[in-house]
């Protein structure tokens, strides 16, 4: 009985998932839509699909989170990439609603960029405040 509540609780502790965030803390005056990539310009995986930052925007005074799987994933995504460095991409939530088009913000360049490596990530605790960068 002992053998199979040990191999349980085994079981159990490395079934279990953990999380690392990095925490987006809107301080603009507007509702902004935020993304990332290890690249310097944004990537979209669904081309003009503007419900996917509608819905997932940030009211000012409000803040979201970004998720990687595993301790340190964060870290380890950034420390893989050839730039070493995570560029969060930072959209006004009206400019998404008036062009329809996450491309059009793209190519009129209507977004802003801010780039951060590991030790930035660290210094500020995972934690981005984001109408100070803008």
């Amino acid at each position: 009985m002992r053998r199979l509540l040990f191999i349980c609780c085994i079981t159990f502790i490395v079934s279990c998932d953990t999380y690392d965030f990095i925490d987006l803390i809107n301080e603009c005056d507007a509702e902004i839509a935020c993304d990332y990539s290890l690249d310097t310009t944004p990537i979209f995986p669904s081309v003009n699909h503007t419900d996917y930052y509608i819905s997932n925007s940030i009211e000012k005074g409000k803040s979201n989170r970004f998720t990687k799987s595993g301790s340190n994933g964060w870290k380890r995504f950034i420390d893989e990439s050839p730039r070493k460095r995570l560029s969060i991409f930072i959209y006004q939530t009206d400019s998404i609603r008036k062009y329809e088009s996450i491309d059009s913000l793209k190519f009129k360049g209507l977004y802003n960029r801010i780039d951060y490596s590991v030790s930035d990530l660290e210094k500020l605790g995972y934690e981005i405040h984001i109408c100070d960068k803008m």
